[in-house]
């Protein structure tokens, strides 16, 4: 440690000129400001300093001792005749990056026994991303099979980023069609990335969910061309068209199936069971699916039944 009491100068500390900052300023009673102060950069040894290097502090002098005739005078910060104490000054560029993860949530899903049931092939991963420094954040992404679901696979199924958010948003993105498969069991986890402070959070814990799928779904049954008699439906054709509208929850298209049957209530003679069965594939969710039933399968008269 050094002690003022007893440094002079033939016995002064070792220094080094790494980092070292120069400044040629000089001042005089003649110049527009007087007193007047000299700045130096010491963030190099400060750096220095940071990384491990020995604090020894600073050394004050002149580039050239040889010049006796050229001196400044500074003054310490006890001294009160002219009230310009050393300063340090120090610019930061706000506090530091420190990205975080939370709010994890799959959609859509269910609640089911105290687990999560995600009930499409496409959900959304969604994550609030946030940083003390601020700034746009991505959310980065990772599903894989569940380790206690090894039959079914293992590792790694995918992995995406969001696009950037807002510090405090929330990031998101959807699986991918093709990558799961009804019945998986997965977990999934997230992390903040921070781009532009090159920082990233821990990933999250891994949130477990199953994929269930609800079954595809028809409604709005139709035969064309038809009337309606005494509530009932006549067909007046013999190769109707038999139509639904199909809709699968996971808007995946669908293959109607469809299949045409002797009414059990109808009176004998007319015959039993099936009279045809027909479909049509890659109907989009949503979509009327529709077909026609062959000439030669139904005779005028009879009662029958059909289904999708």
């Amino acid at each position: 440690v050094w002690n003022p009491d007893n440094i002079y100068w033939a016995n002064k500390p070792a220094f080094t000129t790494e980092d070292a900052s120069t400044n040629f300023k000089g001042v005089t009673s003649d110049c527009p400001v007087y007193p007047d102060s000299m700045d130096w950069n010491v963030t190099g040894i400060v750096q220095d300093w940071a990384a491990g290097a020995a604090n020894h502090g600073l050394v004050l002098k002149s580039p050239g001792e040889t010049d006796v005739d050229n001196y400044r005078v500074f003054t310490s910060s006890e001294d009160t005749d002219f009230t310009l104490p050393p300063t340090l000054t120090i610019t930061t560029s706000g506090p530091a990056s420190a990205p975080a993860v939370g709010a994890l949530a799959i959609t859509p899903a269910l609640s089911v026994d105290g687990g999560v049931v995600a009930t499409s092939l496409t959900p959304q991963l969604a994550a609030t991303v946030s940083d003390t420094a601020g700034g746009d954040l991505t959310g980065a992404f990772e599903i894989e099979h569940d380790p206690a679901a090894t039959s079914q696979g293992t590792g790694q199924i995918w992995a995406g980023d969001s696009v950037a958010v807002a510090s405090g948003g929330q990031a998101t993105v959807s699986v991918p069609a093709g990558k799961l498969t009804d019945g998986w069991k997965v977990r999934w986890r997230a992390r903040a990335v921070n781009a532009g402070a090159s920082t990233t959070s821990a990933w999250s814990d891994w949130q477990s969910a199953t994929i269930d799928v609800p079954n595809p779904t028809v409604a709005a049954f139709q035969v064309t061309p038809s009337q309606v008699v005494d509530g009932g439906t006549v067909a007046t054709s013999l190769t109707p068209a038999l139509r639904t509208t199909v809709t699968d929850p996971a808007a995946q298209p669908v293959r109607a199936e469809f299949e045409v049957e002797h009414d059990p209530a109808a009176p004998s003679g007319q015959g039993s069971g099936q009279i045809w069965a027909g479909a049509v594939h890659d109907v989009a969710s949503g979509a009327q699916a529709s077909v026609t039933v062959p000439d030669g399968k139904l005779t005028d008269g009879w009662k029958v039944r059909w289904r999708v």
